[in-house]
């Protein structure tokens, strides 16, 4: 690692999930991308973790019934968020659907 803080970037989708919340929803989920990822996003702690291989993202960040799924560019220095989901019981939806992260 650098030291330096990873920037962060949303995928399109993601400001779309973003842009369907709730402010204050919106702005607990930017305050914990902001705690949790930029300054060590690999560090695996229990609310951050690598995913099993899935079409999704690489790692998810657990923020009360959200969870923010990410991949990390290393090179970069660089943090893509990738999408937005809301765990419901034992499922999380991503945009209304089901997501499928095995």
């Amino acid at each position: 690692m650098s030291g330096m803080p990873f920037s962060v970037r949303f995928s399109p989708e993601a400001i779309a999930h973003l842009d369907a919340l709730r402010n204050f929803d919106r702005a607990t989920i930017l305050d914990s991308i902001n705690e949790h990822l930029i300054a060590d996003p690999l560090a695996v702690t229990r609310r951050k973790k690598p995913l099993r291989s899935n079409l999704i993202a690489a790692r998810e960040l657990r923020t009360g019934d959200f969870r923010i799924y990410d991949d990390v560019d290393i090179d970069q220095d660089a943090l893509l968020i990738r999408a937005i989901g809301i765990k419901f019981h034992n499922r999380v939806f991503i945009a209304g659907e089901p997501a499928d992260l095995s």
